[in-house]
């Protein structure tokens, strides 16, 4: 049984995909310094407060990586969040505000 993989480019990158029903987003959250394991695990709690974590990027190494890729499902990636001064964001917005980190979308 052959399974339909459905993926969304942006400047000829992959930047979401649906696959056997689950829409999965690709992001990269970046510190700007090494990354604990304690950050780490930080982050990925914060995040799955609005989406599942599903995979950890294989090239983070803890405490010299500065950025680590992610694949999440269950983010709604056309919604609008609320933002902690009032006004509301894009999902991006939302996670960097969470995190205290930059959340861009990861692309491959």
């Amino acid at each position: 049984m052959a399974a339909d993989l459905k993926l969304e480019r942006a400047n000829g990158s992959v930047v979401k995909g649906e696959f056997v029903g689950k829409d999965l987003v690709f992001l990269n959250v970046s510190k700007g310094s090494a990354i604990s394991a304690a950050n780490l695990e930080t982050y990925i709690q914060t995040i799955q407060q609005i989406c599942s974590v599903l995979v950890i990027g294989s090239s983070f190494t803890v405490a010299s990586s500065t950025s680590v890729n992610m694949v999440v499902d269950g983010l709604d990636t056309t919604g609008v969040y609320p933002l902690a001064d009032g006004t509301t964001g894009t999902y991006l917005e939302r996670l960097s505000e969470l995190t205290g980190v930059t959340v861009t979308a990861a692309t491959f």
